[in-house]
């Protein structure tokens, strides 16, 4: 718990019973209001933290955008070494332009001394844009925007970079003067994850952008020209991802796209390279003794002192002090210190964590991990967080993953998603049990913060 976290539990824990009550009653007409689950406070972020993380999270961020260039081995031999499958890597080809589309989120544990990168989400499918919606509505809970004036506090909202981003894909593209984009998303998708995206238009809209949301199986292709509801669509901004492609019905979604693309009648952002780069795979190579002699030493103390040691799940592993040995033996060793991921999976899928499972279950795993495209990696304990939930109020402990947007190649500001500390799994709305949060932090050096005001 950090000096700001501190100051407003304690604010919390000595305010009257009728402030308590107001901030409590809010907190639940937020959730009603927003139809999803919310933690009952802000995340506090001191300047020393934000210091931590704003300049090296870029700069990780532009070291996984140069790795298809550092491996050698071109952007489909890079797809190739991050496993993509055919069709993947035939999505990736067909909508490269060599035009980064800079939106993504790192995911991180704050272990009560440092930041951890557990994941570096790179495509424009990332969540969490809108936190500034759940900013401007956490002001309305008298605890909170007490403290957050009397502190000096405010929030950086990641919508005018992202809004940039995207005007300037446009320009790129020579879509004219006022382009059409669609945010177009999956059309099996979560109910909740369909409500975001159609906020997120509303918001960029708000910013002059002419945006609308809708699902892929809406648009229309007439003469390799997309259309939607009879107007003809610019730019297609992905809220999909590379591995929809290959479940069943994906490719005749995803082909017509990629045919227009090619023929300049849409640009495609983010081009699908960008679930590449931002790959559990990506993060391994990191590691990887023949990339990172690639690197420069300031590039390899980066990664280790940000990226906890990640491995690709093959035969030999080569460990943290650059030893190569038996991954099987080395797993079954350190099963209470690692984590298994799939290497291209997002969303929490198929994540299994050692320390959670018995010494039988863990071998299995990694067997089967084997077989099919996984990586290991060190396990990091984050510090947990405090909250007063429920009225009358109790304490409750919760594991916090802050993910921290990278937008445009700038700090844009953080998402919070958090479960109960003694809740087994990992941290995930997708899979259940975790609320949505939003930080406040220092409002000195801080681009695009939002005051108390709004």
């Amino acid at each position: 718990m950090n000096e700001l976290t501190a100051r407003f539990m304690t604010a919390a824990g000595e305010a009257p019973e009728s402030v308590a009550q107001a901030t409590w009653s809010t907190h639940v007409r937020i959730e009603r209001a927003l139809d999803r689950g919310y933690l009952t406070r802000p995340l506090f972020l001191t300047a020393a933290q934000r210091d931590l993380i704003r300049g090296p999270l870029a700069e990780l961020t532009a070291l996984l955008w140069s790795l298809p260039e550092r491996t050698g081995a071109g952007l489909d031999g890079f797809a190739a070494m991050c496993g993509a499958s055919p069709r993947q890597r035939e999505a990736v080809l067909r909508t490269e332009d060599g035009v980064r589309f800079e939106v993504g989120r790192a995911d991180l544990f704050w272990t009560g001394d440092r930041f951890q990168v557990l994941e570096m989400n790179l495509t424009s499918a990332t969540g969490g844009t809108d936190v500034g919606e759940v900013c401007r509505a956490m002001l309305h809970m008298p605890e909170v925007s007490a403290f957050v004036a009397r502190e000096g506090l405010g929030y950086v909202d990641p919508m005018p970079r992202l809004a940039a981003v995207l005007r300037a894909a446009c320009e790129r593209a020579g879509a004219g003067d006022r382009p059409r984009i669609v945010l177009a998303y999956w059309p099996d998708g979560a109910a909740p994850t369909k409500r975001t995206i159609h906020l997120v238009a509303a918001m960029l809209a708000d910013r002059g952008l002419d945006v609308i949301a809708c699902g892929l199986d809406e648009l229309r292709h007439v003469d390799d020209a997309v259309v939607l509801d009879g107007r003809p669509v610019d730019v297609v901004h992905r809220f999909f991802v590379i591995e929809d492609v290959d479940v069943p019905g994906g490719w005749d979604l995803v082909e017509p796209l990629l045919r227009a693309h090619e023929r300049g009648r849409i640009r495609v952002v983010a081009p699908f390279s960008a679930e590449l780069c931002g790959s559990k795979a990506a993060l391994a190579l990191l590691w990887q003794p023949s990339v990172r002699d690639r690197l420069s030493e300031r590039e390899r103390a980066l990664v280790a002192d940000l990226v906890p040691w990640t491995g690709r799940l093959r035969p030999a592993v080569t460990t943290e002090d650059g030893t190569t040995v038996p991954a099987v033996d080395h797993c079954r060793r350190h099963r209470a210190d690692l984590v298994l991921k799939p290497a291209m999976l997002q969303g929490g899928a198929g994540v299994v964590m050692g320390n959670q499972t018995t010494d039988a279950e863990w071998s299995a795993a990694v067997e089967s991990g084997l077989r099919a495209d996984y990586v290991v990696q060190r396990h990091v304990a984050a510090a947990p967080e405090t909250f007063l939930e429920g009225w009358p109020r109790r304490p409750v402990r919760r594991t916090v993953n802050l993910g921290v947007h990278v937008i445009g190649g700038g700090y844009a500001g953080l998402v919070a998603r958090a479960a109960r500390a003694d809740a087994p799994g990992i941290v995930s709305l997708g899979l259940g049990g975790a609320l949505l949060g939003c930080c406040f932090e220092p409002v000195a050096a801080a681009p695009d913060s939002g005051s108390p005001s709004g």
